[in-house]
């Protein structure tokens, strides 16, 4: 069972800083932590190239009937028209692919003492991004509500703000077990 408050659950889930998770930081660590997440530079070059060659797709499908000089040429309408609604076709395939995904929302699952980094997508359900053990996991720190789990390669995976005092405890408690978190955390 997952809940985002944590009420009667020991399973917690936290929308990474998002909404009312985010209260607990100052607006200036609100704002670190919401870029604090690593880009794929590639991926953002990618995204760019395909709206770049997209739109321009678009633009030379209608151009060939706008521009002056264009042939109406019965001969050529039919390939006129092919081209166009092919160039037409792949610049709005193109643009559609190039949409930024939705950020990523951290589970927390402390009955099968697993984070898991979960992106929604439409018509698929969710689609997990990282899925960590406890026993996995490289090292954990724990700073008030404040909660920061490494996995094994020793790369940030999550950092979140708990705002349910007892899925905190919940958290902390199954880090502590595996001995993840020191025994004076806290």
């Amino acid at each position: 069972m997952n809940s985002k408050d944590g009420m009667g659950a020991v399973t917690a889930t936290a929308d990474f800083m998002e909404g009312e998770d985010a209260s607990f930081l100052s607006e200036d660590k609100q704002t670190s932590a919401m870029h604090n997440r690593p880009t794929d530079e590639a991926r953002v070059m990618q995204r760019s190239v395909q709206r770049l060659m997209g739109a321009s797709l678009m633009v030379a499908a209608v151009g060939l009937w706008v521009l002056p000089g264009s042939s109406w040429d019965t001969d050529l309408l039919l390939v006129k028209l092919a081209l166009s609604l092919t160039g037409g076709l792949a610049g709005f395939g193109l643009l559609l692919a190039s949409s930024t995904p939705r950020d990523p929302r951290v589970e927390i699952d402390t009955i099968r003492r697993e984070v898991r980094v979960v992106r929604p997508a439409k018509g698929v359900g969710d689609i997990i991004l990282r899925r960590c053990g406890f026993d996995d996991l490289a090292r954990a720190e724990q700073d008030g509500p404040r909660v920061r789990l490494w996995d094994r390669n020793d790369d940030l995976l999550v950092d979140i703000t708990m705002k349910n005092r007892d899925a905190l405890f919940s958290l902390v408690g199954g880090l502590k077990d595996v001995g993840k978190l020191g025994q004076n955390a806290g």
